[in-house]
């Protein structure tokens, strides 16, 4: 009887799981319509070329005809959102018209590589926040798998300039700050760094700079929380940027240029007392900086670091457990690496969204609030193999383990779960 008993409660949990899972398919195929409603109106505009273009036999014999028809085949117009309109050349003749099975990859390619060739490489206006729509966003997702599929990853940057990159030092003493160049670490004796303080630095990523409210938000907690140094890595000439790809070029130079900073800090500071925290790009800032130095850092932290492109990177192109000595990570949306990379993971509510969210971005950022409220100890996660068997009261018995806080539980190893509500205070005492 208790067997049976169980397997009903098993199969109404997994259920249960099943119409989330539902809901959120439902949800990102409601995000996609735009790129749907793209593939009609190629279609549309392949039929017109067939219609237009000749037999094969004159092809071969007027191939200058196929050039001229190209010459004035009209654009198609893509409206990506209420205040975004593209232009998708059309298709050349001088290649075959793609199947059907493979419009939609190519549709989403040709969207991508024309949104992003007229996106300037300059600052984002400062609006406090980014406009960053998920239709961007899946296709700069879908950009991503296609270039990792077609082998045309895009290669590191090695023209990031350490002149635009700069430290800068906030203490309880001066909560304003001081900036210092990164390729001056002996400057730092200038500034309120107290050598006999522990150091948290920071690194924001994409979109964000040392102003922008989430940097603040996560400065201004740790000095009231605990009385250290507390530096953000600024390297916002790279990541004030619609560009993506920009950003994504910059991170192993800018991760080189902190790892040098830092080379030099340890000669005199006890490299011990320093503990590295980075935001999406930043968390992979953070850990070719700890690569640098050896991987002797003590603690890496790492707020859903970045996954558009680096989910299919072996781990030398990305932060990984031999950066520091110890690295735990918090996963949250579906721009973040989803697989374990660290000593511990912890996947708030799955990882892949958030409570209260409707926007890919605002499950990304989530991973910041969840820090925050991490450093007054009251987030935990329990160790489990899957989030739907630690819904489902299978991993009761599983240890529980602190996730983030301003001192890191270097005990908690593996993966861990934990439901939180969908606005502060975050922590829930129960599933």
């Amino acid at each position: 009887m208790n067997s049976l008993v169980f397997l009903v409660l098993f199969f109404q949990c997994v259920f249960s799981q099943i119409m989330n899972a539902n809901e959120q398919l439902e949800a990102i195929q409601a995000q996609m319509d735009s790129l749907f409603e793209a593939e009609a109106v190629l279609h549309e505009q392949i039929q017109a070329i067939q219609a237009l273009a000749p037999s094969d036999s004159i092809l071969e014999a007027v191939p200058e005809l196929i050039s001229n028809i190209n010459d004035h085949l009209p654009p198609i117009e893509v409206e990506l959102g209420p205040n975004a309109t593209v232009e998708l050349a059309p298709p050349d003749l001088n290649e075959p018209i793609m199947p059907d099975v493979q419009l939609e990859t190519d549709l989403v390619e040709a969207l991508i590589s024309n949104v992003y060739e007229e996106i300037p490489n300059e600052a984002l206006p400062d609006t406090g926040t980014a406009i960053i729509s998920d239709e961007i966003i899946h296709q700069i997702q879908a950009e991503a798998d296609a270039m990792i599929e077609n082998n045309t990853i895009l290669a590191p940057s090695s023209t990031v300039d350490p002149s635009k990159l700069f430290i800068v030092v906030y203490s309880r003493l001066d909560p304003n700050g001081t900036k210092i160049p990164i390729t001056a670490a002996e400057h730092i004796n200038s500034t309120s760094f107290n050598p006999r303080l522990r150091t948290i630095i920071y690194v924001f990523g994409w979109t964000s700079g040392v102003d922008k409210p989430g940097t603040v938000a996560i400065r201004k907690a740790l000095l009231e929380k605990t009385d250290a140094n507390v530096l953000i890595v600024d390297w916002s000439v790279y990541t004030q940027t619609m560009n993506y790809f920009a950003a994504y070029k910059s991170v192993p130079k800018t991760g080189e240029y902190l790892g040098q900073f830092l080379a030099k800090l340890i000669i005199t500071y006890p490299v011990r007392k320093i503990t590295v925290v980075g935001h999406s790009l930043g968390a992979h800032v953070a850990g070719f900086a700890g690569r640098i130095i050896g991987g002797i850092l003590s603690v890496i932290i790492a707020l859903d670091p970045a996954g558009v492109f680096y989910s299919h990177l072996e781990a030398s192109k990305r932060l990984n457990t031999g950066d520091a000595k110890y690295v735990t990570v918090i996963h949250t949306s579906y721009l973040g690496l989803h697989s374990p990379i660290g000593h511990s993971d912890f996947y708030p509510n799955g990882g892949w969204y958030q409570k209260g969210c409707t926007e890919f971005m605002c499950s990304h950022k989530r991973a910041m609030d969840l820090y925050i409220e991490s450093l007054s100890d009251t987030l935990y996660g329990r160790k489990c193999a899957k989030f739907w068997l630690y819904v489902c009261g299978f991993c009761s018995m599983n240890e529980e383990k602190k996730m983030g806080g301003i001192y890191v539980d270097t005990t908690a190893l593996g993966d861990y779960y934990l439901c939180t509500n969908g606005e502060p205070p975050y922590g829930r005492s129960s599933i």
